[in-house]
């Protein structure tokens, strides 16, 4: 037989009460009729009350646990801009040619409305980002991501990413650029064809080596 849990047991403890206490009403008023026209009248309500308990607890529940979940995840986003993506983008953004035409967008003004802050996100969005990969001290780039290997790893393990898509794509693009910078030995000369192959380096279609 398998384990019974405690709730199956209070359940039947419950259940137990009320037929006890049922009995004792009617040893005491002799009255079967009242009895059951009010049990009656108790499950007559209880499908408005399943349908209270399905359609408003459970949406206030999934709502409280949802929140949580946004919370712990933009907890791990910020702790990977922290450790990780902010020196990267700083690091691309001194690489990108076309860097002038948002570079002003990249300071935020604590004076900003929400309708400036809503324009500049959306010039941001529709930047044609590139890098021009071989001005970029590489070697530096992947002492600087093999030193942040073990923090990665343990980001992607945790399946409250599972939650966001794109910064799950994020992470992954990050450790494809990792293995292409780490499969070779010798950074300070690269042939022109893999120059040409990454201009962006995190365009995982670019590689010939991670797939």
């Amino acid at each position: 037989m398998k384990y019974l849990s405690w709730q199956f047991y209070l359940g039947l403890l419950l259940v137990l009460l009320s037929v006890l206490f049922n009995f004792i009403h009617y040893f005491i008023f002799r009255d079967a009729h009242y009895i059951f026209s009010h049990m009656l009248g108790k499950l007559a309500f209880v499908p408005i009350e399943v349908l209270f308990v399905t359609l408003v607890i459970h949406r206030l529940l999934n709502s409280r646990e949802k929140a949580a979940k946004l919370e712990k995840l933009n907890m791990v986003i910020g702790a990977f801009f922290s450790e990780v993506g902010t020196k990267i983008l700083v690091y691309f953004s001194d690489f990108d040619p076309k860097i002038d035409k948002i570079r002003e967008d990249l300071i935020m003004r604590s004076e900003w409305s929400d309708s400036e802050f809503a324009a500049v996100s959306g010039r941001l969005r529709n930047h044609d980002y590139e890098v021009t990969i071989g001005k970029v001290d590489l070697e530096d780039l992947r002492s600087f991501l093999l030193s942040r290997m073990d923090f990665l790893v343990r980001l992607l393990e945790n399946p409250i990413l599972l939650e966001h898509e794109s910064f799950t794509d994020l992470l992954r693009a990050v450790f494809h650029l990792t293995e292409e910078l780490s499969s070779r030995e010798d950074l300070s000369w690269l042939p022109d064809s893999d120059y040409a192959m990454r201009t962006n380096p995190f365009d995982q279609e670019a590689s010939p080596i991670v797939k």
